[in-house]
């Protein structure tokens, strides 16, 4: 007897699915979970280490090890664009500095890695959206230009919304913070928003131009420390030039590393540690985000096409809108 309709075979176990038709070529299909980490490496002296490749890294979580899909080094950034998200501090605290601080901002826009896009906001009680993600630095420039000071500061508010922009853009990504100023008006603590920021995988530098509290500190250096950023406390526009420069030379020298995880069985915080294995990796400072929470973390998704695999980006859950 002949078929007029191709056989179609659907066997799902254990995550995979299998597809057969009739004349044509098995095609498997499987969903991966996987975590994706932006990695420095420095020595003591506090310079990169460069030259480091799959071997050289083991990445456990909750102290067990995970196996590593793809380490990409520095030197081949181009295949590891980020998307840079600028969050411009325009609050009234910042109008006797305002034309220092957005030219420090401009040079570090102009700065960034040819491949990488980047998105430009400014925050005083509210946020502004100046310009969505670009590789035209001009025209990132020409909005930035735009901005004008404001009123009261409600940086974690827009610490959040920021975030949630990001989570709709695909592959790397990286906050840089400009702030002058305790925030006192936000809704949000520092502590929900660096959770997410964590989960979500996006990497916080917080450029300080005043840090006159305790609270201000800690909250600031929990929230880079967490997220596999770094925070710099720089009260004069020649520091924050240099807060500026350290940061692009922090990205230029970034690994990007992604690994696969099992499905999770709970939602139970996952805590990350990236290790150099051996007596190198003894001398050497390993930064990354901390952890996850599978419910709520940046999982990507791999879909398995014959013997390649080609991989794209979503999120399994977010914060409630």
């Amino acid at each position: 007897m002949k078929l007029s309709q191709p056989i179609c075979i659907l066997a799902v176990a254990n995550g995979l699915v299998l597809f057969v038709r009739a004349a044509d070529k098995p095609r498997f299909q499987v969903s991966v979970n996987m975590v994706q980490l932006r990695v420095t490496v420095t020595d003591h002296h506090g310079r990169y280490i460069e030259n480091l490749g799959r071997k050289d890294f083991r990445v456990l979580e909750n102290g067990e090890e995970r196996t590593i899909r793809s380490v990409i080094p520095p030197e081949e950034g181009e295949k590891a664009a980020t998307t840079v998200f600028v969050l411009f501090d325009t609050s009234d605290r910042m109008y006797d500095d305002f034309c220092y601080a957005e030219d420090a901002v401009a040079d570090f826009i102009r700065g960034l890695d040819p491949s990488d896009a980047v998105a430009v906001y400014g925050f005083s009680r509210n946020l502004m959206r100046l310009t969505p993600p670009t590789r035209d630095r001009a025209a990132a420039i020409g909005a930035l230009r735009q901005a004008v000071a404001g009123d009261d500061t409600s940086l974690y508010d827009a610490v959040l919304l920021t975030l949630r922009d990001a989570a709709k853009i695909q592959g790397n990504k990286v906050l840089v913070i400009f702030s002058k100023g305790q925030d006192r008006t936000s809704m949000l603590t520092p502590a929900q928003v660096r959770a997410v920021a964590e989960n979500d995988g996006v990497p916080v530098y917080v450029v300080s131009a005043r840090d006159r509290t305790v609270l201000t500190h800690n909250a600031f250096t929990e929230l880079a420390n967490q997220t596999g950023g770094q925070v710099y406390f720089a009260p004069s526009w020649q520091k924050q030039r240099m807060a500026f420069a350290s940061i692009d030379d922090d990205l230029n020298h970034s690994y990007v590393i992604t690994y696969y995880i099992p499905p999770a069985k709970d939602d139970f915080f996952r805590r990350i540690e990236v290790q150099v294995p051996g007596d190198k990796g003894r001398r050497l400072r390993v930064r990354t985000r901390g952890g996850y929470s599978p419910s709520s973390a940046d999982l990507r998704m791999l879909n398995w096409n014959s013997s390649e695999f080609s991989s794209g980006s979503t999120h399994t859950q977010r914060a409630e809108e």
